[in-house]
């Protein structure tokens, strides 16, 4: 039955299954809908249970569907049309809210408003939960000047926090890679990947202090 099922991942050729049975899946815990041109969030108002939730590479522009989900602790928005921080304003009350994707680890995907002047500092104000921001730690004093995306910025910032842990918390199992199904541009990252990417940086920065 549907409402049995815990994690459904459907990334890429949705069709219209999400309109006529994601809302049935009253125990979805997990939910992988990225990749699929949806223009809305709808349907969710009855997945209260729903603690991770990927539509990234999606056409939204709003995600004021996303209001009910009071349980939702990982959420990844990288690659849409998301334009202000007005935008993220629906999930800006979730109190379990602790990691959020706007644009990739790398600086890639990005929502418009991560071109905005004081993108992080406004989003972590408007989400007093969270505790990461595109991979990097509410803690973590990000330099105005540096660029993760290829940029050539010679001031970098060498305490910067990252995360590798999108789809698990201590809070809730790791789930295997192949059961979600996330593409590999930041959240979806597995752990070898995450650790070439940081060797990658560091890399970047020692050269840069020579």
């Amino acid at each position: 039955a549907e409402d049995g099922i815990r994690d459904f991942c459907l990334s890429r050729g949705l069709g219209d299954v999400y309109k006529r049975q994601i809302g049935e899946c009253t125990n979805l815990v997990l939910l992988n809908l990225s990749g699929n041109s949806l223009k809305e969030c709808t349907g969710f108002d009855k997945l209260r249970k729903l603690c991770f939730l990927d539509l990234s590479n999606n056409l939204l522009q709003n995600i004021d569907g996303l209001a009910p989900l009071t349980k939702l602790i990982n959420l990844n928005l990288q690659g849409n049309q998301l334009k202000t921080d007005r935008a993220i304003a629906p999930i800006s009350r979730i109190p379990t809210l602790r990691t959020l994707y706007l644009q990739s680890l790398a600086g890639g995907a990005k929502n418009p408003l991560c071109s905005t002047d004081n993108y992080r500092a406004t989003i972590l104000a408007l989400i007093p939960s969270l505790q990461r921001l595109d991979g990097i730690r509410r803690d973590s004093e990000l330099d105005n000047n540096v660029k993760l995306d290829g940029g050539n910025s010679k001031e970098i910032n060498t305490n910067l926090n990252f995360s590798i842990d999108f789809w698990y918390t201590k809070e809730y199992p790791r789930l295997e890679d192949k059961r979600i199904g996330a593409e590999d541009n930041g959240a979806g990252r597995n752990l070898a990947d995450c650790k070439a990417l940081a060797s990658k940086i560091e890399s970047m920065i020692q050269g840069l202090k020579l």
